[in-house]
């Protein structure tokens, strides 16, 4: 039975769209810089991995009860900048190691986001005794809210990191907070020129 790459991701509105791309305008002829379709651009929660069709019908079912539990809660986004900022090297050899290689949205914590996600995950786990979601690894990090606008290789970034303010640009005063009434099951394709996102399920919040 064939594999699907599945995520779950909150997709975000328009007119945040237009907000974030206003400021994208050096980037779109860069040919160092990949730039997601602009239709794509999601907020992920949880990658679950590659799942055949039993486990995406199973996840529907997790996250439709997950989402229950919530009422809807709201997103309030936050600044524009190279992320991920103060990455741990992974070779400290290279004289580009843990500098950034993406431009992310960036939103508010919330602790509502949290929850959801550890719900989610904690029913994917509770299936893996018996034998669904073996492809799955649970994320340690803290939840770090994000859109990812752009991605370049770690040595462009010296050409490129005075673009953006050190320390972002806040889009918190332009773009206001938007509420989460819904959320995704989505698949990946992934190419050579990036990837490309199929909506396999929705989930309402009521």
């Amino acid at each position: 039975m064939p594999k699907r790459r599945i995520f779950i991701a909150i997709q975000v509105p328009e007119e945040l769209k237009n907000a974030a791309e206003a400021y994208l305008g050096p980037f779109f002829n860069d040919r160092n810089t990949r730039i997601p379709k602009r239709e794509g651009w999601h907020i992920t929660v949880v990658f679950c991995g590659y799942l055949d069709d039993k486990e995406v019908e199973v996840l529907a079912g997790i996250v439709k009860d997950a989402y229950s539990k919530f009422k809807s809660f709201e997103f309030a986004p936050q600044k524009i900048l190279f992320a991920p900022q103060n990455r741990p090297a992974c070779n400290a050899s290279r004289s580009n190691a843990g500098r950034p290689r993406m431009i992310w949205l960036t939103f508010k914590n919330s602790s509502q986001f949290a929850d959801l996600k550890n719900e989610i995950e904690d029913a994917i786990l509770s299936y893996q005794a018996k034998g669904l979601f073996r492809s799955f690894r649970q994320e340690t990090r803290e939840p770090n809210i994000h859109l990812t606008l752009a991605r370049f290789e770690e040595d462009y970034f010296s050409q490129i990191e005075n673009i953006l303010p050190q320390e972002g640009v806040d889009l918190s005063k332009e773009a206001n907070p938007f509420p989460i009434k819904k959320i995704d099951i989505m698949e990946s394709h992934l190419s050579r020129k990036g990837a490309d996102y199929e909506l396999v399920a929705r989930i309402d919040l009521k």
